[in-house]
């Protein structure tokens, strides 16, 4: 399962891995490490609005990553990875 999000200036495609999400792709690469997340806040999450946002807050709790832009057909996906 791939998603499409934007996590610099450029929607690119995001892949969740068994241990990590990345892109690899296209520069800046992303690698988050999901050992290290212990918040996932959906936002923008509603049914008239096309796209949500991701927040994952790390254990330290002062830092953060976003993806922007992700469509909501990706939210069940994203949903059933996290857990």
């Amino acid at each position: 399962m791939k998603f499409v999000g934007c996590h610099a200036k450029s929607s690119v495609n995001l892949y969740p891995t068994a241990n990590c999400l990345v892109s690899l792709m296209e520069l800046p690469t992303f690698v988050m490490d999901i050992e290290d997340i212990e918040i996932v806040h959906f936002e923008r999450v509603t049914l008239s609005i096309k796209n949500f946002d991701v927040v994952f807050i790390y254990k330290d709790f002062t830092t953060f990553k976003r993806i922007n832009s992700i469509p909501m057909e990706s939210l069940d996906g994203i949903k059933s990875w996290i857990n």
